[in-house]
């Protein structure tokens, strides 16, 4: 006769109770906003981090007057009733 064929059962609802669990909430989304960090080892080279508000629609690059690029998004928003403008100065999104 197997002795261990009790331990089966409770093993099996020991893993049923763990994983029935509730899952973590997920972290809140990041603040809207652009951060601009210079790489090290590079001659001006500039990483660009947006997170923006609503759906992106599309970029582009175009060289400025200094004859450096500058990075346009289009973006729409999520809500259709929300404002096509956000709130601040316009520099800021």
């Amino acid at each position: 006769m197997n002795r261990r064929s009790g331990a089966a059962p409770v093993g099996a609802l020991a893993l049923l109770l763990l994983t029935g669990a509730a899952p973590t909430p997920p972290p809140p989304p990041p603040a809207v906003g652009v951060t601009v960090t210079p790489i090290s080892g590079s001659a001006g080279a500039r990483r660009t981090d947006a997170v923006l508000p609503g759906r992106l629609l599309d970029t582009a690059l175009p060289r400025g007057a200094d004859g450096r690029r500058r990075l346009l998004a289009l973006t729409a928003p999520d809500d259709p009733k929300a404002s096509s403008a956000p709130e601040g100065p316009r520099a800021l999104y």
